[in-house]
């Protein structure tokens, strides 16, 4: 009977492995990235540039000229013979990411914009620098958006393309002071993705509308109490320093995945000491951050008005509760006590047995 029971339990515990998704063989991922490589030509093979920085932003007054450089690294093994050309973009519907344009005859303030090396050719593993002018007329105001397009010199744009195939752009943020310039940004939703969840990550979501009349730039934290405890985390929202351009609405994401155990998505490599079960991290160092419980974010974003720091504030609640690991837990529980249970009753069976016959 013992070993009936005890094969109960070692089954229920394979079952629950099971459950889990139990994979020994991805006990310990690891990270790195893959690349195919193709043989062709130089002339054929895409351009590979590293361009710094992919956005910029310039703020001046009427009639005074400001200037920006922009670094360029040939990765390839050939040298390149490059131009520099010019666009503009906005926002596209979801307010997410620029929609790079064809400038049109009625665009005139692209003449404001200048370079000084329109064609150069940059050895491999070197730098070019590029130095480009924004040089707004006395009757400018407010902001401008222009896209610095770099390209080979032999690949031209094709008639009605709204971008040139393959050439990384540089986006140019620029604002031309104004007494009616308006910095104003409004706060649609901040909201946690998951209400509950039974182990982080936990992410945010922050809609941000722009209701004035050139581009701010939202910065702030997100702090996070809980387990007793004021400021457990504390989270940088737009570390990126991305852009909300007027008459756009901007979500940003902030995730807090400092926890034990952890999710992790299908496609995300293990980045941890620990094991892995199924979609679980579970990382023994990390085990003094277990989360239970409610927690508060709160949300404490600014922006320059070009006066001053606009506070902006908000909060939201939801719980971490490990329901999934209290149930096995639970289950385990319950059958080493009817195992335990069953194991004592038959040995009060056998006691009074052996005292009769002794």
């Amino acid at each position: 009977m013992i070993r009936k029971h005890a094969l109960h339990i070692s089954f229920l515990l394979l079952s629950l492995l099971v459950y889990f998704g139990y994979t020994p063989n991805l006990a310990y991922a690891q990270t790195g990235t893959e690349s195919a490589s193709t043989e062709t030509s130089p002339t054929e093979s895409p351009i590979n540039l590293t361009i710094s920085p992919v956005t910029l932003s310039l703020e001046t007054l009427p009639a005074v000229p400001v200037q920006a450089a922009i670094k360029i690294r040939n990765n390839s093994s050939e040298p390149e013979n490059l131009t520099v050309s010019f666009g503009t973009f906005r926002a596209d519907a979801s307010g997410q990411k620029p929609q790079l344009i064809e400038p049109s005859d009625q665009d005139t303030y692209m003449s404001w914009l200048t370079t000084d090396t329109p064609r150069f050719t940059v050895q491999p593993g070197e730098w070019q620098t590029v130095t480009v002018t924004f040089a707004p007329p006395a009757d400018a105001a407010l902001s401008y958006y222009y896209t610095v397009i770099v390209n080979r010199q032999d690949e031209q744009q094709e008639p009605g393309a709204t971008v040139i195939k393959g050439a990384p752009a540089v986006l140019l943020l620029t604002t031309v002071s104004s007494p009616h310039t308006k910095k104003s940004l409004e706060l649609t939703t901040f909201s946690a993705q998951k209400a509950l969840l039974d182990f982080l990550p936990q992410t945010f979501d922050i809609t941000i509308k722009n209701t004035g009349n050139v581009h701010a730039v939202p910065l702030g934290n997100i702090f996070i109490d809980g387990q007793g405890k004021k400021d457990l985390a504390v989270l940088t929202i737009n570390s990126a320093y991305s852009a909300v351009l007027p008459d756009s609405t901007r979500t940003l994401q902030v995730t807090w995945d400092d926890g034990f155990p952890t999710h992790v998505s299908g496609n995300q490599d293990q980045q941890s000491n620990g094991f892995k079960l199924g979609s679980t991290i579970w990382d023994v160092t990390r085990a003094d951050r277990f989360r239970f419980g409610k927690y508060t974010a709160h949300l404490l974003m600014v922006y320059d008005n070009g006066e001053r720091d606009i506070p902006v504030e908000s909060f939201v609640s939801f719980w971490v509760i490990p329901w999934q690991l209290m149930l096995a837990a639970a289950a385990i529980f319950c059958l080493v006590l009817v195992g335990l249970w069953s194991v004592l009753k038959n040995v009060w069976r056998i006691l009074p047995h052996r005292s009769k016959t002794s």
